[in-house]
């Protein structure tokens, strides 16, 4: 484990301008669900970093010694893209900032940019936590009910309680990411099993106490296998990971367009997923989809509630259709590149995002997902100019 956290012994300008533009950026984000919001507003620091992030990512744009015309273009489309959705779009003005860094730095060292984001979702996350315990932030207490049970839930220092137990999924699959292809010791998952069974205690999330207890069992289970782990990316994972996120996002429009209350397999599957089927049908009824996204007011009073937790959902009807297949075309992309270049950990990753994606909404949020930035290096050429390189290297080694 102490190896994910080994300090950088070199840093360039151009890490560094990267840095000072996407760290204060995605590290305040991490604040405004918590309620160090009303002490520290780090809205202000959003809004002032979206300034002066910009200038710097052109400082570092600058550095480049060359700039390939398709990836200009590219580029430019993106951000003109970006800025139309969140124009006059409250719930998309991250968009704007999250489409140009992106598109930026998509030559940035992936493993750099999701280590980073890592260690301030943690250390965020155990101020939030103490904070909460010591009585300096709130530790809102509500009850919910789910598949017919009622759940008193603790906020534990966030404005909702299952922020919490996302930040911890999301920490998770950044921790298979920088594990690459290593096995998992008892220690390691033991620690994220007592902090997954202090997440449920206290927050009472179903679905992703359910989808980090598989990914630790399977983890364990690996453990005892005799023989090394297959390096090779084929058969049905091979499948999944190539066409996961259109599978997934294909699943969630459809069960979502096609609820109704009389259908039992829909009814039941409503009712698994915390009435996130209704929710999302009523969204898509009430807004619509149109090409740049619409300005929704989200209501988290029990009485008026209309959030919509699917990521594919939530994007169409928020960031509009370009937005929503430029993200399923660029994670196929990265899904394909993951395959070819026999990653393991990138595959598992992505499919645990495809997953997730299905049922919350983060999928679109930097401070929550760092493979985001698989979208940029897809578009710009990156991923497949790395292909080449890779397969070169390949044959001088033979």
């Amino acid at each position: 484990m102490k190896k994910l956290f080994i300090k950088e012994k070199k840093i360039n300008i151009s890490d560094l301008l990267f840095g000072l533009a996407y760290l204060p950026w995605i590290y305040a984000w991490m604040f405004t669900p918590t309620y160090y919001k009303d002490i520290l507003h780090p809205y202000a620091i959003i809004k002032f970093m979206q300034v002066f992030g910009i200038i710097l990512l052109l400082l570092r744009l600058g550095l480049k010694s060359k700039i390939k015309i398709r990836s200009l273009i590219i580029s430019i489309l993106m951000i003109i893209c970006g800025t139309v959705v969140s124009y006059n779009n409250q719930n998309a003005s991250l968009v704007f900032y999250s489409v140009i860094i992106i598109v930026l730095a998509s030559d940035m060292n992936l493993e750099k940019i999701v280590r980073w984001t890592m260690v301030g979702q943690i250390c965020i996350t155990l101020i939030t936590i103490f904070s909460a315990f010591a009585g300096i932030i709130p530790n809102v207490i509500s009850n919910s009910m789910a598949g017919g049970f009622s759940r008193i839930r603790y906020g534990m220092g966030y404005t909702y309680s299952t922020f919490l137990p996302n930040y911890l999924l999301s920490i998770l699959i950044e921790y298979i990411y920088l594990k690459k292809n290593k096995k998992w010791k008892i220690l390691e998952i033991a620690i994220f099993l007592i902090c997954n069974m202090f997440t449920y205690y206290y927050t009472r999330t179903r679905l992703a106490f359910g989808m980090i207890s598989v990914v630790l069992f399977a983890e364990f289970i690996n453990i005892f296998r005799k023989h090394k782990v297959d390096k090779s990316v084929g058969g049905i994972f091979s499948i999944f990971t190539k066409w996961g996120v259109v599978l997934c996002a294909a699943f969630s429009i459809l069960t979502t367009c096609f609820y109704d209350s009389s259908r039992k397999f829909l009814a039941f599957l409503n009712t698994l997923l915390s009435e996130r089927l209704r929710f999302g049908k009523m969204g898509l009824i009430q807004h619509g989809v149109s090409l740049f996204g619409s300005d929704v007011v989200w209501e988290t009073d029990a009485s008026k509630y209309n959030y919509i937790d699917s990521s594919y959902i939530n994007i169409m009807i928020c960031y509009g259709l370009i937005v929503f297949l430029v993200v399923i075309v660029g994670f196929t992309i990265a899904g394909r590149f993951a395959v070819k270049e026999n990653n393991r950990a990138m595959c598992l990753a992505l499919l645990l995002w495809f997953a997730r994606a299905v049922i919350d909404p983060q999928l679109f949020l930097l401070w929550f997902n760092p493979f985001l930035f698989l979208i940029g290096e897809a578009f710009s050429g990156i991923l497949k100019k790395r292909r080449s390189e890779n397969a070169v290297t390949s044959m001088r080694i033979q």
